[in-house]
């Protein structure tokens, strides 16, 4: 496993709003563990990590790294992610203004990092 290489503060944002679907460290809530919910979250996980798994996101070259952060922070920019239903059930999910102006500035800083040598 490559887990992604960022800023703590970076880390602790994802790992809070995003790692529970999209990483290999899931740890559910009692509630998200009855059947015939697991089920539903199971497959919920399955499809996310199939779209972005931070566990593995270190080991793809830098570039692609980059594009994947940069969509990931859109799509918490539109409301998309974490996923309304989710974040009703799991509150504590959602990304703050202030968490997401720490990732924009994050993923900008590595894009201009990429296009200046």
């Amino acid at each position: 496993m490559a887990d992604l290489q960022a800023p703590p503060e970076v880390k602790r944002i994802l790992r809070n709003s995003c790692y529970s679907c999209h990483s290999n460290e899931t740890r559910l809530p009692w509630f998200d563990q009855i059947v015939p919910a697991y089920w539903l979250v199971a497959n919920d996980v399955n499809e996310a990590r199939q779209h972005l798994n931070f566990s593995t996101l270190g080991a793809a070259p830098p570039e692609k790294q980059r594009a994947v952060l940069f969509e990931a922070v859109n799509q918490i920019q539109l409301g998309a992610m974490p996923l309304p239903s989710y974040r009703m059930i799991h509150p504590g999910s959602v990304v703050t203004p202030e968490q997401l102006a720490v990732l924009r500035a994050y993923v900008n800083a590595s894009n201009s990092l990429s296009t200046h040598p």
